[in-house]
């Protein structure tokens, strides 16, 4: 299903409308719609993620020019026409840019990630002694700082591995869109309509719906760790 044909099933399943639910507005019924969306989807793809096969849905890939004297470099952010990344798994560093002689691929030292408050040193001890044969990095406030202090400039230098973040779901996101795969479109719906049934008042209604989404949701991930296994 595309988003726009999820919030029409939950519509249709809540018996209710976009007038209904923008109390009068039908734009303001949709709006409010996609947000109870993008809710659910939100706390599904948080479910997939931290599961144990979770990651195995999405992982992409990401690479980052490094810039001579630059140890922080921005998260890449969720933006309106690109995902963003929601969770590493592996983050590698070039700081000569060299390349493999068959493929011509960039040579990565994997980097290894800190927690600050452990080292032995302060940070800045690091950006100046660490090996770029065994580089670190910490992540914080949306950002990555890598050690040791890059010199020169490398195109495509950092690269990360990861779960991607998903923008909200609009009117004109298409089903690839979506990410989730269509087997779990359902899952959304469910998580949708606690919602639809709070605006209404129904709050009863909506506790039940809640509590099937959530075990829509465990047997959704029991789902996923069979298929991975």
């Amino acid at each position: 299903m595309t988003p726009a044909e999820m919030v029409t099933l939950c519509y249709e399943m809540s018996h209710t409308s976009a007038k209904q639910i923008g109390d009068g507005s039908s734009a303001t019924g949709d709006t409010r719609a996609y947000k109870y969306l993008n809710i659910a989807k939100d706390r599904f793809w948080s479910a997939l993620c931290t599961a144990r096969t979770g990651a195995d849905v999405s992982w992409e890939r990401w690479t980052e020019n490094i810039v001579s004297g630059q140890t922080e470099y921005l998260l890449p952010n969720v933006v309106i026409d690109a995902n963003g990344i929601k969770k590493i798994k592996e983050l590698g560093i070039s700081y000569d840019g060299s390349t493999y002689t068959t493929t011509g691929k960039i040579k990565y030292c994997p980097a290894r990630k800190v927690d600050t408050r452990n080292l032995k040193h302060d940070w800045y001890y690091y950006e100046e002694n660490q090996s770029q044969d065994s580089p670190i990095y910490f992540v914080s406030d949306k950002s990555i700082f890598i050690a040791p202090y890059p010199t020169s400039a490398v195109t495509a230098g950092i690269k990360l591995e990861g779960v991607q973040k998903i923008t909200d779901y609009t009117d004109s996101t298409t089903q690839a869109g979506a990410v989730i795969p269509e087997e779990y479109h359902y899952a959304l719906v469910q998580g949708a309509l606690p919602y639809f049934y709070r605006k209404q008042g129904k709050i009863q209604q909506a506790s039940a719906e809640m509590q099937e989404y959530e075990r829509i949701e465990r047997e959704s991930l029991i789902e996923l760790a069979n298929i991975a296994t």
